[in-house]
């Protein structure tokens, strides 16, 4: 196991959280959109027969 953590793009969980925190929000990641096509759905993952 490694002895160094790597923070994607400076992302560090802890600061996330207490930001959300103080200001009553939900994180939305910048580096990875909430978006139609960043989502799937079950036909996407199984073809229909």
């Amino acid at each position: 196991m490694p002895s160094r953590l790597k923070f994607f793009r400076g992302q560090r969980y802890q600061h996330l959280k207490k930001r959300c925190l103080q200001q009553q929000s939900l994180f939305e990641d910048p580096e990875f959109p909430a978006t139609n096509a960043s989502s799937s759905t079950a036909e996407t993952l199984c073809p229909a027969p």
